[in-house]
């Protein structure tokens, strides 16, 4: 193989392709990214084999020999960082690599290239279309309320349950759940549990409509010049839906700035917060065991008939919150210390209050 390249273009595509492969040990074929130049296409792709990313680039290269290659991730990254913007050559000559750049020349020692593992098949698959942006940001959304070490293994990654009429996405640690909805119709109804590394990868990559295929235990995701894949979580997901549907008697709207001002100012006594509505204002209060205080209000006009108070983990809030930049959100309620609703951008978000008493 004989490939000459932009620096710049193999750069970001092996920094892409780096999370992926296995660093645990490096004498697996699947520390390797493995590169293919053929038919005037190059492809690289990585794997360790629970997640993986491919790409297929036709601009910007000249093959001048095609073949196959295997280079250790790490190696290639921390070489082509440090050559100059220019062009590169890869080319392979027995069991190596060399990276050339001017008078700069590198050696990597390859593995066989037919020990690299065959990523999975689209076939058979059903499948859907969605447009990307939309997809990562409902993922990222819903990805403040999963846990990677919930003990609750379906609770480690991110609900897509597919119905005829649209698309959920579920996020949950069995305390907090949140739900963000894509108007997206569908033949096929079924549920999937996408990892939590699964989701942080996926916002890297996706920008325009993809394909998604799917079944009992893989997810795949094409788009114009890359195929990403993730092995799915087995498990049983919760009936979220009647978290969700809470039939809550008040709602009020708030303001987003205020309530983190309002949260600021106290949680460095506690992660344990009381916030009290009232009708003129709002009370912010640390919840200290040892006896620490944290006070602060904030003038505003709720217009509600009763004071309610809240008792939360102030993160819970925050992270919320921090899934928009909306001027105002919404707060739906019931009894004291029961379950509260947090709404806004179509994502609805159902918080368990704390039992501490103070």
């Amino acid at each position: 193989m004989k490939v000459t390249i932009k620096k710049q273009t193999l750069e970001n595509l092996v920094s892409s392709l780096n999370p992926y492969v296995d660093r645990r040990d490096l004498s697996s074929i699947i520390s390797h990214i493995y590169l293919k130049a053929s038919n005037g296409v190059l492809e690289l792709k990585a794997t360790d084999q629970e997640i993986g990313l491919e790409f297929f680039l036709t601009n910007d290269i000249d093959i001048k020999e095609e073949g196959e290659a295997t280079a250790n991730g790490k190696s290639l990254q921390d070489i082509i960082k440090g050559l100059k913007n220019g062009e590169i050559t890869l080319e392979t000559n027995k069991d190596t690599l060399i990276v050339k750049q001017n008078r700069s020349r590198f050696k990597i020692v390859m593995q066989k290239t037919s020990d690299f593992p065959n990523f999975p098949s689209i076939e058979n698959k059903a499948k859907f279309e969605i447009n990307a942006n939309l997809l990562s940001l409902g993922l990222k959304k819903v990805a403040t309320c999963i846990e990677e070490k919930n003990p609750r293994t379906e609770f480690t990654g991110a609900l897509i349950d597919i119905k005829k009429e649209n698309i959920s996405l579920v996020g949950s640690d069995g305390k907090k759940l949140s739900v963000f909805n894509l108007n997206i119709q569908n033949e096929k109804e079924f549920k999937i549990i996408l990892p939590k590394r699964a989701i942080i990868e996926v916002q890297k990559l996706f920008t325009n409509n993809i394909d998604i295929f799917y079944d009992d235990t893989m997810l795949i995701a094409k788009g114009e010049n890359f195929l990403f894949y993730t092995k799915l979580i087995n498990g049983r997901y919760a009936d979220y839906e009647k978290v969700i549907n809470i039939d809550f008697k008040n709602s009020v709207i708030l303001n987003r700035e205020k309530i983190i001002e309002g949260i600021r100012t106290v949680n460095i006594i506690s992660e344990d917060i009381k916030i009290t509505l009232n009708k003129n204002s709002i009370d912010f209060e640390a919840l200290s065991l040892v006896g620490d205080e944290a006070k602060t209000q904030i003038d505003v006009d709720l217009n509600i008939e009763n004071s309610y108070e809240l008792r939360l983990k102030y993160k819970n809030i925050l992270d919320f919150l921090s899934t928009t930049n909306n001027e105002n959100f919404e707060l739906k309620y019931n009894e004291v210390a029961m379950p509260i609703m947090l709404l806004c951008d179509d994502l609805k978000t159902v918080i368990t209050q704390i039992n501490m008493v103070r």
